[in-house]
């Protein structure tokens, strides 16, 4: 039985999966008030000096709840199954596609060459005799131990299957908002430039600086001041990462992936441009 009800191109679905993750990310930007959607986007402002020497400011940026980690889940989890749906399209080629759900296929991500060659579907042999030995060495090549064989572990393939797992079993990924600024004191010893990133809540708040404020500083310039969103309670995996640069490194390797495979799906259709990246 064939696949005739498959796309010409299964890269082109693949794509497709990668553009809704993009289009959650955007929900994401637009919950947190920043990005195009958003409405009333969130605002810093009234930024001062002091007479004390501290340096004050007022925001209206709200805090990330539980419904931003649901968001941003849906987005990992788009990502993941573009793998899974890549092998599923591999082995459906001559086959029919219940093969995929009877095997349970699934892209094997792993950190080290022992946990690749424990994978059932490695260590049984089913990968390389469905998809073929060019393809498997392909999935080989793809693996954290390969792309980055000096700290596999940092790998975003690797950090992608961790958060889904993660997202499966908790429900929500943790978000901790900071605020990033940087900018300079100026006084008549010259300039004193700065960056910060804090912990904000909505309201007025103290800016923390990590060493003394110049004495006397005769004036606060602020270059850049934007909402950074950070990951926590991820066991580790990537705690402290920035959220959105980290999707984007993630996003740029699940398309890596799907153009080291779309060759041997040469034949039925022509390749399509790769979707683009997040800001």
């Amino acid at each position: 039985m064939g696949n005739s009800h498959q796309m010409n191109n299964p890269a082109e679905t693949l794509r497709l999966k990668i553009h809704r993750a993009n289009a959650h990310v955007d929900d994401l930007k637009a919950a947190l008030g920043i990005g195009p959607k958003a409405i009333g986007p969130a605002h810093t402002h009234g930024i001062g000096l002091q007479d004390d020497g501290t340096l004050h400011y007022s925001t209206d940026i709200p805090i990330p709840g539980t419904d931003c980690g649901i968001i941003f889940g849906d987005a990992i989890h788009q990502l993941r199954a573009v793998l899974d749906h890549l092998i599923c399209a591999l082995a459906s080629r001559h086959r029919d596609r219940s093969i995929c759900e009877k095997l349970r296929l699934q892209f094997p991500i792993h950190k080290d060459l022992i946990d690749f060659c424990a994978d059932r579907l490695v260590s049984q042999g089913t990968l390389k005799c469905i998809l073929g030995s060019s393809e498997f060495s392909q999935i080989e090549e793809s693996q954290p131990y390969k792309r980055q064989p000096i700290n596999p572990t940092s790998d975003p393939l690797y950090i992608l299957s961790k958060l889904d797992n993660i997202d499966k079993h908790r429900v929500v990924l943790v978000f901790d908002q900071r605020l990033h600024m940087s900018g300079f004191f100026e006084n008549s010893e010259g300039l004193h430039p700065f960056k910060i990133h804090q912990p904000v809540k909505p309201g007025t708040q103290v800016l923390d600086f990590s060493g003394a404020l110049p004495q006397p500083p005769f004036g606060v310039h602020v270059n850049d001041l934007t909402p950074f969103i950070v990951l926590s309670e991820t066991d580790g995996v990537c705690d402290g990462r920035q959220v959105f640069a980290l999707f984007r490194d993630m996003e740029s390797a699940v398309v890596k992936v799907i153009d080291r495979f779309e060759p041997f799906f040469s034949t039925q259709g022509k390749a399509s441009p790769s979707p683009r990246l997040t800001g």
